[in-house]
C-alpha cells in the first residue's frame, strides 16, 4: 500500500512556486520546512515542472538566478537557505547542459 504524503509535502506539490514574496504559500513552506527533505524535494520538483523552449542550460541558469535573487531579498531564514541550495542545484544542472549542448554543437 502506498503511503499518503503528509500535509506539508502535499501542499508543496500543489502550490504555485512563487518565492518572490515572503507571504506566498511556497515561501512559507520553504521557510518552515527547510530541513524536511520531502517537502524541499516537492518544492524543487514544482520548479522543475513545465516546458521551455531553447537552451536548457539557459533555462536552468535563469531559475538559479531567480532563486538567488529571492534568497538575497527574503527576510525568512529557512527560505533563504532552501533557495540557495535549490539555486546551486539549478546551476549544476545548467553547467551539465552547457557541456552537453557544446558537445552537440561540435558533432553538428
Amino acid at each position: 500500500m502506498r503511503e499518503v504524503p503528509d500535509r506539508p509535502c502535499l501542499l508543496a506539490r500543489l502550490t504555485t512556486p512563487d518565492y518572490s514574496r515572503d507571504d506566498s504559500l511556497a515561501a512559507q513552506l520553504a521557510n518552515i520546512y527547510a530541513d524536511d527533505s520531502d517537502v524541499c524535494s516537492a518544492l524543487f520538483a514544482e520548479l522543475m515542472s513545465g516546458t521551455h523552449m531553447g537552451s536548457s542550460a539557459e533555462h536552468w541558469g535563469g531559475k538559479a538566478h531567480s532563486l538567488q535573487e529571492n534568497a538575497s531579498k527574503t527576510q525568512l531564514p529557512g527560505l533563504r537557505r532552501w533557495a540557495m541550495q535549490a539555486a546551486a542545484s539549478f546551476r549544476e544542472m545548467a553547467e551539465r547542459d552547457r557541456v552537453r549542448e557544446a558537445e552537440k554543437q561540435l558533432l553538428l
